[in-house]
Parts: C-alpha cells; structure tokens; sequence
C-alpha cells in the first residue's frame, strides 16, 4: 500500500517537475551565460587559422604574349587581441550581467515561493475537502438515525406519520449534500496533482493533518516585524531594486555613446608559415557623434526615463507588498480567533444535538428541535473545518507574504 503524499513531497515534486519552475531555472542559466559572454571581453582572444590557397591567374601583356601566375601553399597563423580601453563600457556591460545574474536569481526565487504556496494551499484544499466529506457523512448518518426513531415511535403510537416525511425529506437533503462534498474532493485532487505537475490520471493520497498542525503554528509576531523580513526577503522587491540598478547602468551607457569614445586595442600576429614572422600593433581610436539624427542623445533620454520608471515601480512595489503584509497578517490573526470561536461551539453544538436526540427518545422534545440541533451540529463541524485550514492556508500565505524561503527538514534542500 503506498504511503500517504506529504506536504513536504508534495512540495518536492512540484519543485522538481513543474514547468514554471524550469522555465525560471533555464532563465537563469541564461542569465549566467550572458555574464561569462559580457566578462569574456576582459580577457584577450586568442585565435589561431590554417588555410590552403591554390591559386592561378593569367595576364595579357601585349607583344609579350600571357603571363600565367601560380599560387599553391598552406598558411598557418595565430592571432592575439586584447581590448585595453573603451571608455568604460566593457565594465558596465559586465556590472549589467552580474545584476542581470542576481535579477534572475530573485526571479528564480520567487517561482519557488509562489509554486510552494500554490501546492502548500492545494494540498489544504483537498484536506479541507476530504474533512467536509467526513461531515456530510456524518450528518446522513445521524439523518438516518433520526428517521430510524421516528419509524420505531410511528410504530409504538407515539409519534405522527407527518415526522417520518419531514424526518426523510432531512436525510434526503443530507444526501445531496454528501453528493455535492465528493465532488468537491475529486475537484481538489485534479487541482493538487495539476500543481505539483503530474498527470491526471496519478492517483493521489495525502497525509491527514487538522486541528493538531494548526495547534502547533507559532503564535503571531508584531506586524512591524514582518514588514522589515519582508523588505529583506522579498525576491519581487529586491528584483525590482536590482532592475533599476540595472537601468541606472544603462542610463550611463547610453551617455558614454552619446560622448566622446576611446578605443584602444592591442594585437600581435604570428605566421607560422609559409615565412615565418610577427606583427604588432597598438591602436588609440577617437570618435565622437558629432551627427547621428540625434539618436545618441535621444537613447540617453529614453535610458533616463527608463531609470526614472524603475525607480517608481519600485515604490509601487513597496506600497504593494505592505499591503500584502498586512492582509495576510490580519487574515492570519483573524483566523486564529476564529478557530477558538468555532471549537467552543462545536463542542456546545455536539452537546445539544445529543441532548436533543436523547430528549426525542424520551418523547419529550420535537422532532423540529432534533433537525434544528442537528442542522447546528453540521453547521459547528462545518465552520469548525473551514477554520482549522483556513488558518493553515492563512499561515503559508503569511510566510509568501514576507518572502520567507522554504527549506526541506530532510537533506538540506532549500527552495
């Protein structure tokens, strides 16, 4: 018999085949291989050629007849070049790529969190599903045990015929609602196997948990504090700061090229043969734009107004994610309220429909006071449910929220 999937699995394979995840992880690889690409002009390129030439020409002279010219030999050469200095760009475009690096890293990051918050609060949903099925099993099973009663005390005279019809038309109800809750659990495990990225026809047990787990949640901090984690781990936020970094830099790009430019490069040349010998040169360039149809000027100004909207889009971030803050942390405390407020009622519900059944066993009490007990019993169990996952769910959002990564107990794995 397979074990039942954990939230840790869960996590684990989501992390491991979902394509969301791929798709930032390539992207960092790529954002990788463009620092390598934009650092490699650092260093000199070294670049030796082998060629054949086999070559005939034929020339007229007049008087003298044609004059035919051969050309048959195999050149070998090496060449070394080196850029020494070109007005500091090469150091921009290397800072460019390493941002460009720590950019896709937070980016990375967050397809991490987010697939880790998307899996945490599916895997809630189907548990929360599986426990609502639970309740309405149980309400057509204290349905049919109230028809049950009503029949026997039909039978002794002690009760109308009318009690057994609407004691059934309470059951049947029931029913329908157990109907309704098995479909919901099928729902939550096509959305859970959708998340963690496997096929639909794989079937899926998970681990129950309930009321203990959210039990064991740390008791909630001060906002202020999860607001300051929030600034520091965030990865939304601090890809947005690199990406204005990332403008800035483009911005003085685009004002080296609109100026005066130096470009020096160094090179030597080695024929190996035919007629072995070297070449060196040094070169010092100057160019200045002096006409280009403005474009040098106009791509300074489309670099500053693109540095000025990073920098707005990173207060608007900022505003964003204080708003995020605080409503998770008020859902969050919310919830906790309400799950101490739902377990008192359960347990005053469960002592009144018990009451209420034993008092119709009696023939002391109605039936409508025993539908009524047990509506409000469901009612409890139900309220009870959505509160215990709720704040399960509230928590994992909290944690997102204040861009906490999640690290795996076993291996050290880190998302």
């Amino acid at each position: 018999m397979p074990q039942p999937l954990t939230l840790k699995d869960a996590i684990r394979i989501a992390l491991q085949k979902h394509p969301s995840v791929a798709i930032a992880k390539n992207q960092l690889e790529q954002a990788k291989a463009r620092r390598v690409q934009a650092e490699a002009r650092y260093f000199p390129t070294l670049s030796p050629s082998v060629s054949y030439v086999n070559q005939q020409t034929r020339t007229a002279l007049p008087g003298f007849g044609t004059r035919i010219g051969k050309i048959d030999e195999t050149r070998s050469d090496i060449a070394l070049r080196q850029t020494v200095f070109d007005s500091g760009q090469r150091e921009i475009s290397a800072a460019q790529a390493r941002r460009s690096v720590e950019a896709s890293e937070q980016a990375y990051r967050e397809a991490v969190q987010q697939k880790v918050l998307s899996v945490t609060t599916a895997y809630y949903e189907l548990l929360r599903r599986m426990a609502l099925l639970r309740v309405a099993e149980a309400s057509v099973q204290r349905a049919q045990q109230t028809v049950d009663v009503v029949r026997a005390q039909v039978e002794v005279g002690v009760a109308a015929q009318k009690d057994v019809l609407q004691a059934e038309a309470e059951l049947a109800n029931a029913q329908v609602s157990l109907i309704q809750a098995r479909n919901q659990v099928r729902l939550a495990e096509a959305n859970l196997r959708n998340e963690l990225g496997i096929g639909q026809e794989v079937p899926v047990q998970v681990a129950e948990v309930g009321d203990k787990e959210a039990e064991q949640l740390p008791p909630l901090g001060f906002l202020e504090d999860y607001l300051k984690q929030a600034f520091e781990q965030r990865p939304d936020y601090q890809r947005q700061r690199i990406s204005s970094e990332i403008q800035r830099l483009s911005l003085r790009l685009a004002q080296i090229q609109a100026g005066l430019q130096i470009q020096s490069d160094f090179t030597y040349g080695r024929r190996i043969e035919p007629d072995p010998g070297d070449t060196r040169s040094f070169s010092v360039v100057a160019t200045y734009p002096l006409f280009d149809g403005g474009a040098a000027r106009a791509a300074v100004r489309e670099s500053r107004a693109g540095y000025d909207s990073a920098m707005q889009q990173l207060e608007q971030i900022k505003l964003a994610v204080r708003l995020d803050v605080e409503q998770a942390y008020l859902t969050r405390a919310e919830a906790q309220e309400r799950l101490n407020a739902a377990r008192k009622a359960l347990e005053a519900a469960r002592v009144n429909y018990e009451a209420a059944l034993e008092s119709r066993k009696e023939g002391v009490s109605s039936l409508i006071e025993v539908i009524n007990a047990q509506v409000a019993l469901v009612n409890a169990e139900t309220n009870y449910v959505q509160a215990i996952y709720d704040l399960l769910a509230a928590d994992a959002r909290l944690q997102r929220a204040i861009g906490k990564d999640y690290a795996f107990s076993e291996g050290g794995a880190q998302g």
